[in-house]
């Protein structure tokens, strides 16, 4: 299986997928998919890839408003000094 990739299905309907590099805290990094969706962006999913629980940190990974058919831009806000990979997955058509 490829890290990043996509899909494309009978009806139209197109998933993406990938896991990018460490984004360090309170920092940024766009993402491009794969193939560009031909009308539209559905939802675009995040989920960060630690090594362990870090006592007292919080993080999230958040989609910024703005995306568009051939990327995101992912905003990573953490409290504490652990940049973290994140898997990403998106479906439009």
């Amino acid at each position: 299986h490829a890290t990043n990739g996509y899909h494309k299905f009978p009806d139209g309907t197109i998933i993406q997928w990938g896991i990018t590099s460490a984004v360090a805290t309170n920092q940024s990094i766009y993402i491009t998919f794969p193939i560009a969706f031909p009308n539209a962006v559905l939802n675009i999913s995040t989920t960060q890839i630690q090594t362990g629980i870090a006592e007292g940190a919080e993080s999230s990974c958040v989609v910024r408003s703005g995306y568009s058919k051939t990327g995101f831009t992912l905003l990573q806000d953490t409290y504490g000094d652990n940049a973290v990979n994140e898997m990403w997955f998106a479906i439009g058509y």
